[in-house]
């Protein structure tokens, strides 16, 4: 039993990065991928017990630790048993991805594809940006500058630009008969204008060679849902269940948390988030509100002023000042 399904190519790069750890037991392998501040979790056990006695070994002060998320894909009913041996390792669910495919011929859809264009490497990182700040970076596995540069390159990438700035993209890959339509997104201020229809109907265009298309959508999502049937996808009954575990020390929940709000940042690199332009009063108000909640206070007015959120250990301090830390 596994959920290790990584192309051999990905796992070179992530060797080649330093991204991967292993936690070897006599029945049972975890593999630990380094992604965004956090651990991402994947197994491969000869059966249910290898796999609890396995993770028991995470939880028991293993050196892998902050938070962990892991994805379990298969059919619902079937993963159960799997999500069971994981709840009762300290994983929760998080969130649940249903797969939609698209096989072709198809209904055909025509439509307008002006203003889309292939990106061009000195996209990437306006496009990363992008990415960044739509995603959840537990769902949505973030692609990192390399891979959206390899996309570009190989014009995977298409974008329409909305008064200058980005205002959508669609990222997808082709690999044999199936194309994977990875990310599709317009920015709320460009919305109505017919981007994201215009970008679809361009990559179906580039895809007519391939026999299926085939995308992940969030299930309770039923809005994309709705527009994804309209171009011809039919829901699957593949699932992908995504849990977590969040430890609850203070740096690693407080890194956390401001991961949630900010997930473009590495928060553990600066020693002032208002001057170094990661935090603005906005991220203030939602920051506290979020402490609020996993920690069981209430921050008072009176403490929401910039140097108690200036950094990590300011956070931990006026933690500390409400019996927390």
């Amino acid at each position: 039993m596994t959920n290790w399904f990584a192309a051999p190519e990905r796992v070179d790069e992530w060797i080649a990065r330093g991204s991967l750890a292993t936690l070897q037991g006599e029945r049972a392998v975890l593999i630990f991928r380094r992604d965004n501040g956090f651990w991402r979790v994947y197994h491969v056990a000869a059966d249910m017990v290898a796999l609890s006695q396995i993770l028991s070994e995470v939880c028991g002060g293993h050196e892998i630790n902050g938070v962990l998320t892991t994805d379990l894909v298969g059919r619902a009913t079937d993963l159960e048993g799997v999500a069971g041996i994981y709840r009762e390792r300290g994983f929760s669910d998080h969130n649940c991805l249903i797969r939609m495919s698209r096989a072709i011929p198809a209904q055909s859809v025509e439509g307008c594809t002006e203003g889309v264009v292939f990106a061009s490497p000195e996209d990437v990182e306006e496009a990363s940006a992008f990415l960044r700040r739509l995603l959840d970076p537990y769902t949505d596995q973030i692609p990192e500058e390399a891979e959206i540069r390899e996309a570009a390159v190989r014009r995977n990438l298409l974008l329409v630009r909305h008064r200058k700035a980005l205002g959508g993209l669609l990222l997808f890959e082709t690999v044999g008969i199936t194309s994977h339509l990875r990310y599709w997104y317009v920015d709320d201020g460009a919305r109505n204008q017919g981007i994201g229809a215009r970008l679809m109907h361009r990559f179906l265009s580039l895809t007519q060679a391939s026999k299926r298309l085939i995308l992940w959508v969030v299930r309770d999502n039923h809005d994309a849902i709705e527009k994804y049937r309209h171009y011809g996808f039919q829901p699957e009954a593949l699932v992908d269940r995504i849990m977590i575990r969040r430890d609850n020390s203070g740096v690693q929940t407080i890194a956390e948390l401001l991961k949630d709000i900010r997930p473009e940042f590495d928060f553990t690199t600066s020693q002032d988030f208002v001057a170094d332009g990661m935090l603005d009063s906005y991220d203030m108000v939602t920051l506290v509100s979020d402490l609020d909640k996993a920690y069981g206070i209430s921050i008072s007015g009176v403490d929401i002023v910039p140097e108690n959120f200036q950094n990590i250990a300011a956070i931990q301090t006026l933690l500390k000042k409400y019996g927390k830390a």
